[in-house]
């Protein structure tokens, strides 16, 4: 697990990535590849950089953690919760909106994955409901869309990941990163790349930026940066 409070090699890795996002947040989604051990890290190191520095409101869909779980390692690693909605898919809430004392806007439904965009759309503005204004948001994340597979199988979860990226697309504003393990979860991996403009991979304290040309490869550039990942 992370020190208590981030350390230089942490924030090295957030300023590198807030120095790439800044440039692609219109050009969503991108997929960030990552080992699967290093998932909860670069989430927190997403948060970071997104809520904490870019200053994004930010709706945050929790489908492998209870969301009382991200908000502690958030309010732990001192990264503001102010402006961020948590969508939490594992837990048994109700489905009215409640206001947490960390500021934070809680959205609790079952566990029904293939309904989530619906549940989104319903919620916001767009259903009428207006419990959530999509467009007042600048990004979107999942904690773990690859843990989905073991619930769903692959084709409602690509199906899914399909759905919400199109949703996404809707609200053009909203900034969506895909955090997926190529090496675990080659399938979804696969559906996600052919979803997105640009890749972001990192590895071996390196941060590989992989722009999407045409259909016959990849054009790869190494962006340098100093920050060791460790484990959690």
């Amino acid at each position: 697990m992370f020190a208590v409070v981030m350390n230089e090699k942490d924030l090295a890795l957030t300023r590198s990535i807030v120095r790439e996002i800044d440039g692609l947040w219109r050009q969503t989604p991108i997929l960030i590849d990552v080992k699967f051990t290093q998932l909860v890290r670069i989430n927190l190191i997403l948060i970071k950089a997104l809520a904490d520095i870019m200053k994004m409101r930010g709706l945050i869909i929790s489908v492998d953690r209870p969301y009382q779980y991200i908000v502690y390692l958030l309010k732990m690693h001192k990264i503001n919760t102010d402006g961020l909605t948590f969508i939490d898919v594992i837990g048994n809430f109700s489905a009215d909106r409640k206001v947490l004392t960390a500021g934070i806007n809680l959205i609790g439904e079952p566990f029904r994955i293939d309904a989530l965009p619906d549940i989104i759309t319903n919620f916001s503005g767009i259903g009428g409901s207006g419990a959530i204004d999509l467009k007042s948001y600048g990004f979107a994340l999942i904690d773990n869309i690859s843990t989905l597979i073991n619930y769903n199988g692959y084709p409602v979860v690509e199906n899914f990941l399909r759905n919400f990226v199109r949703l996404m697309s809707v609200m053009n504003n909203i900034f969506f990163p895909i955090v997926i393990d190529s090496e675990k979860y080659p399938l979804l991996y696969e559906t996600a790349k052919s979803l997105c403009k640009k890749e972001l991979k990192i590895e071996n304290y390196q941060l590989l930026v992989k722009t999407q040309v045409d259909t016959r490869g990849m054009s790869d550039e190494i962006i340098e940066h100093e920050a060791k990942l460790g484990g959690l």
